[in-house]
């Protein structure tokens, strides 16, 4: 599979904060207050190969895992220390094939999958949960 390299950088007066992994394919990208902290979050959609990051979970371990999948990573913004942004949660693959994302007006993710099927996803305490299917 062949695909484009796209990529996210993060600049301010010039000086580069943060760019996405050269591995990484960034499909899309937001801003949101994900977690309801009356900050904005940093959300990529990112393609990469494999499931998971160099630790792979036990029953995971020894099972090859090069496939292309789609992910959602939220980074979080320190307004206090502009010098960088801090991994807030990086999904593992999500299993779905995202064709559109957006944000609602309770900050909950809305992905679309390539047949048209809807899910809602909402921060509830620690990382995104599904919270609904629309069919």
């Amino acid at each position: 599979m062949k695909k484009k390299r796209l990529k996210i950088t993060v600049h301010e007066t010039g000086e580069l904060l943060y760019e996405s992994p050269k591995e990484w394919l960034v499909s899309d990208y937001f801003l949101a207050d994900i977690d309801s902290d009356d900050e904005d979050e940093v959300v990529l959609m990112v393609w990469k190969q494999g499931s998971f990051g160099k630790h792979k979970p036990f029953w995971h371990e020894g099972k090859k895992d090069n496939k292309w999948t789609q992910h959602i990573f939220i980074y979080e913004w320190d307004c206090e220390r502009t010098d960088r942004l801090d991994p807030k949660w990086m999904s593992s693959g999500l299993g779905i094939k995202v064709h559109k994302v957006n944000i609602d007006e309770k900050n909950r993710v809305h992905f679309t999958d390539d047949k048209g099927e809807e899910t809602i996803w909402q921060w509830l305490g620690w990382g995104l949960t599904l919270v609904q299917v629309i069919k």
